[in-house]
């Protein structure tokens, strides 16, 4: 819901404040209306926005990657789906709240500012990619044999129409609440989301088990010997060529993800 929202507020700040370009000219980039600005004019903003949308690309890809090495690991140990699930959901709305003073305050805050409000308070929570681990893994370990295969479906093709359905409702509120309106109604949504998976979400009780070593919870998270071991289950060799089909699953990804997203 956001994401057109976020688009159009680099726009502005690339153009009014960084850029200093007069309101006539910005108002008319943002109506799409090339009679009211040059041609170079449109370029140096566009050129503003790409190098900061690069910078966000950048940090919300690597941050996340690093992150959910040691998060996935020590959710499986520790049999806890729900933090994995909310904490991102917790970033994202602080990347919100930042956003919308962002929005607030137009002419004093640069792009720049738009840029590290919009990457980092979401990058250090994992991004949805970590949301998405959570809910398959929860979805998984609630489910039967038999039910599994269907209730993970189910999740992933509303995940695609969710993407969708936001996308719309984002385009079709900037334009009556505007950008900070825009902000608001994403952020109250991402309230009621987190509140009701506070209370919905049930982590299984496990039996705790003596371990040799008691540890802290830095310590325990940020282990590099759990990060080791779960590349090695990953690549280890198992019956019907499993290490080579994992090869060759994570490069089929990369193949069908990378042109969508990039």
């Amino acid at each position: 819901m956001g994401m057109l929202t976020s688009h159009n507020l680099y726009l502005e700040k690339a153009c009014r404040v960084n850029l200093n370009y007069n309101s006539s000219v910005c108002d008319a980039m943002v109506r799409r209306d090339p009679t009211g600005y040059e041609e170079y004019q449109e370029t140096e903003v566009q050129k503003l926005v790409a190098t900061m949308l690069s910078i966000k690309t950048a940090v919300i890809g690597f941050f996340p990657t690093f992150i959910l090495l040691f998060f996935g690991s020590w959710s499986d140990r520790h049999q806890k789906r729900k933090p994995v699930i909310l904490i991102p959901i917790i970033c994202d709305i602080l990347s919100g709240l930042e956003l919308l003073i962002c929005s607030h305050y137009l002419m004093e805050l640069s792009v720049e500012y738009v840029a590290f409000a919009d990457s980092f308070p979401y990058a250090i929570g994992g991004g949805w990619s970590c949301v998405f681990l959570g809910v398959f893994s929860y979805i998984s370990g609630i489910s039967s044999d038999e039910d599994r295969t269907i209730r993970i479906g189910t999740v992933s093709m509303i995940q695609t129409v969710a993407i969708t359905i936001g996308n719309a409702i984002g385009g079709f509120l900037i334009g009556p609440l505007g950008i900070k309106g825009s902000y608001l109604t994403m952020n109250i949504t991402m309230t009621l989301c987190l509140i009701y998976g506070y209370i919905i979400i049930k982590d299984k009780r496990i039996e705790k088990v003596e371990r040799e070593e008691k540890k802290g919870f830095i310590k325990d998270f940020m282990d590099i010997q759990h990060v080791k071991n779960t590349f090695k289950m990953c690549f280890q060799e198992g019956q019907s060529n499993r290490k080579w089909k994992m090869i060759v699953l994570m490069i089929i990804t990369v193949l069908i993800i990378g042109p969508l997203q990039g």
